[in-house]
């Protein structure tokens, strides 16, 4: 376990009321199907890269979800709640000290159709500004429109050594994995890498390079993954092994 995680434990055990705290030590008697189905209190925990703040999505009544922000110095204060009127919040953790990206889904109504529609957004740690992960865009048809409003962009680097910046994939349809350079304070961004059917699991370094990836095919009939690595030398992407789907052990 980490030592961030450990603070995260620690700084959640302190914020508990003393009851939950103690009742977490026994099985209570008496429950409910409601009990199950009901969100639970606290989840989803992350801690800020300077380890001032923790931030987690809370639920008091079990119905409603509520992102909440505390003081790792000062676990008794009480954390700055953020709400959203229209969507569900599902997740949010930190991309920067003072920048969460936060999940949120809506139900959406296609044609007879019930789902839901699905959103990343930035924010700072007071809900002041809400901005899309990405810079939405006009649909050219109703299926680009339908599968944009039901899919996230997701991201792929905090990008650790930049102030201001975070690596995302574009999810929509007409995007086909795309990378973007998003200025998290400007809302804007640049498309740094043209994604591919072809190639998925980009691992880029602290700097947004990109430095590693994966790729599927087949070689006489036999489906296997690959992992391609980029010679910093030659600029050329290099095949380093294979993993066969059916070298595979079965548990």
């Amino acid at each position: 376990m980490t030592f961030r995680s450990l603070v995260a434990l620690a700084v959640l055990a302190l914020c508990l009321p003393t009851p939950l705290r103690a009742a977490t030590a026994e099985t209570p008697a008496g429950l409910t199907a409601r009990d199950f189905a009901r969100e639970p209190a606290i989840q989803g925990l992350s801690i800020s890269p300077s380890g001032k703040y923790l931030v987690g999505i809370v639920s008091p009544d079990g119905d409603t979800r509520y992102i909440a922000i505390w003081e790792t110095a000062n676990p008794g204060k009480a954390p700055v709640i953020l709400g959203a009127q229209k969507m569900r919040l599902m997740s949010a953790s930190f991309i920067k000290d003072d920048r969460l990206a936060v999940s949120a889904q809506q139900l959406f109504t296609y044609g007879t159709r019930a789902t839901h529609l699905q959103k990343l957004y930035i924010t700072d740690l007071k809900g002041e500004k809400w901005t899309p992960a990405i810079p939405d865009q006009k649909a050219s048809s109703e299926l680009e429109d339908f599968v944009n409003k039901t899919s996230s962009p997701s991201i792929l680097s905090t990008l650790q050594n930049d102030p201001r910046h975070i690596l995302v994939i574009d999810n929509r349809l007409d995007g086909d994995g795309d990378i973007y350079k998003v200025d998290i304070y400007k809302g804007s961004a640049e498309r740094l890498y043209r994604g591919s059917e072809k190639y998925a699991g980009y691992q880029p370094d602290w700097n947004g390079e990109l430095r590693a990836r994966q790729y599927s095919d087949f070689e006489n009939g036999a489906i296997f993954i690959g992992q391609e690595f980029l010679n910093p030398k030659t600029g050329q992407w290099e095949e380093h092994f294979r993993s066969y789907a059916k070298d595979r052990n079965i548990t």
